[in-house]
C-alpha cells in the first residue's frame, strides 16, 4: 500500500493581542454543566490543564464530541461544558486533541470523570509560554480561573 502526504496550510496564532488572556474560543451555544465534582479532592476525577500550539490548540482537521464523563471547563468564564470541539480556552476554531485522552482515561478505569482546561495557542513556540515570554501570562491565568471556578487539580499518587 502506497502512502500518501499531505501537507496542511499553516495557521497563524489568533493571539496577536496585547492581553494574552483573552484570546481563545470562548462563546457558543452550549450548556452549562455543573463543576461539582471536580470542586472536591478526588483522586477518581483527572483535572488536565492543556497548553501548547496547534495539535493542543483546535487546529485539527476533525472535530471530536467526548463522552459525558469528560467536561471543558472555559477559563474566560470558569464554567464547565460538555467536551465538544472546539474546546473552549484555546484559540483555533477546528478539532482538538484532549477529547479522546480524556476518555480513554475513563474507558481504561484509571478516572471516573476528566477535565480538560485548555488554553493552547497556534503557532507558537516553547520560549513564548515560560516566564518572560510573551504568553507567560496566560499560563498564570489560566492557573488562576481554575483557582476562581474552585477546581482542585489532580494529585499525583
Amino acid at each position: 500500500m502506497k502512502s500518501r502526504r499531505y501537507r496542511l496550510p499553516l495557521r497563524q496564532a489568533h493571539c496577536e493581542v496585547n492581553d494574552v488572556t483573552s484570546c481563545g474560543v470562548s462563546k457558543a451555544a452550549r450548556p452549562v454543566v455543573s463543576c461539582a465534582p471536580f470542586m472536591t479532592e478526588n483522586p477518581r476525577n483527572a483535572t488536565l490543564l492543556t497548553s501548547g500550539q496547534s495539535n493542543s490548540a483546535n487546529f485539527g482537521e476533525t472535530r471530536y464530541t467526548a463522552t459525558k464523563n469528560v467536561l471543558n471547563l472555559n477559563i474566560h468564564d470558569e464554567k464547565c461544558y460538555a467536551s465538544v470541539d472546539p474546546l473552549f480556552g484555546a484559540d483555533g476554531d477546528g478539532g482538538s486533541v484532549w477529547g479522546r485522552p480524556g476518555d480513554l482515561l475513563v474507558a481504561s478505569g484509571a478516572f471516573d470523570r476528566a477535565l480538560l482546561i485548555p488554553f493552547g495557542v497556534g503557532g507558537t513556540a516553547l520560549l513564548e509560554w515560560t516566564a518572560g515570554g510573551r504568553l507567560h501570562p496566560r499560563v498564570k491565568f489560566a492557573g488562576q480561573q481554575l483557582q476562581l471556578a474552585d477546581i482542585k487539580p489532580t494529585n499525583a499518587p
